[in-house]
């Protein structure tokens, strides 16, 4: 990818944090490949070690779960450099980051002929906060599935029902082929102590 592409997907106020004081801490899904490409925009900063390595861990699947610092109304990628200099391991990160939401964000959604999912209904860029409280998608139902098709959507549903997991896992790679800013179309499910991934759709089959 070229350094015009990475500068803008990283954002110019991507920088080294500077203070020692922790900022508003935001999770942010992301797909794996996010490590190698920030690794080459760091590279073309001119940084290594720590500040080019993010602060992220893995979902399941090709998900990972990544961390943003809100500073002055913007955005950036918290980086392996910021927790040691806010004296903070991943874990400790993270829970501040799920202190955003207070209240389970699940918002029930109708099917046309029968049946229902839930969408995470938050303020821009809050979604993936969910991720960090399975408690919540656990009070869905039974053996709940979980999706982030795109950039500000997550969707879930309770599973064990066929033909919901059906219409869902359709739904959710329609979305993932169609929306803007496309992550995954895998879903994934908790199981007590981690998240693994429980299955996608197929892709239509091109002419």
């Amino acid at each position: 990818m070229t350094s015009l592409l990475l500068s803008i997907l990283f954002a110019v106020e991507q920088a080294p944090a500077v203070s020692a004081q922790v900022p508003t801490l935001v999770a942010s899904v992301e797909t794996r490949d996010i490590h190698q490409l920030f690794k080459e925009y760091a590279s073309d900063q001119g940084w290594s070690g720590a500040e080019s390595k993010l602060a992220c861990k893995v979902l399941a699947g090709p998900l990972t779960l990544c961390l943003k610092a809100e500073e002055q109304g913007k955005r950036r990628y918290v980086t392996q450099a910021d927790l040691q200099l806010w004296r903070l391991d991943q874990d400790q990160a993270q829970a501040k980051a799920g202190e955003i939401l207070s209240v389970s964000p699940w918002v029930p959604v109708e099917i046309e002929g029968g049946g229902r999912y839930f969408q995470a209904k938050t303020s821009p860029g809050h979604e993936a906060t969910v991720f960090l409280h399975p408690e919540w998608l656990l009070e869905l139902g039974p053996t709940p599935r979980i999706a982030a098709p795109s950039k500000g959507v997550v969707v879930a549903w309770p599973g064990g029902d066929k033909e919901l997991d059906q219409i869902m896992a359709v739904g959710v790679r329609k979305m993932s082929d169609e929306l803007p800013e496309s992550l995954s179309p895998m879903a994934l499910t908790w199981n007590g102590q981690a998240w693994v991934a429980w299955g996608q759709a197929k892709a239509k089959a091109t002419k």
